[in-house]
């Protein structure tokens, strides 16, 4: 019996002890081969990013205008047509989004129990 306890903790004790080293080695990794230049880059092309971002939208809307135009002119055949205003909808949202599911359970009892 203590043969078997004495392997059982001396493996406990080595698997634990590699991983460890490994958490240490990868820990020092990361602080070796990162650096501040390369952090203070991200934040400042993170930051840029964001501001690109807001003019993308600007012109990811005009593309869908776009869009939706070519396929409402292919629907109609080739009539011209003029897009007066464009707005968001608001209000009723889709009955999908607001339905709450319903479970019903009933439990079945022998009543003979």
């Amino acid at each position: 019996m203590g043969d078997i306890l004495s392997i059982t903790v001396t493996g406990l004790l080595v698997v634990f002890s590699v991983l460890g080293i490994l958490y240490m080695a990868f820990s020092l990794f990361g602080v070796v081969l990162s650096s501040e230049k390369k952090r203070k880059e991200h934040v400042e092309t993170s930051s840029n990013l964001i501001i690109k971002e807001k003019k993308s939208e600007e012109l990811e809307e005009s593309e869908v205008i776009a869009a939706i135009s070519a396929a409402i002119y292919e629907t109609v055949g080739g009539i011209s047509f003029r897009i007066k205003k464009v707005t968001p909808v608001s209000g009723k949202k889709s009955g999908w989004k607001s339905r709450t599911p319903q479970i019903y359970w009933k439990p079945r009892r022998n009543r003979t129990c």
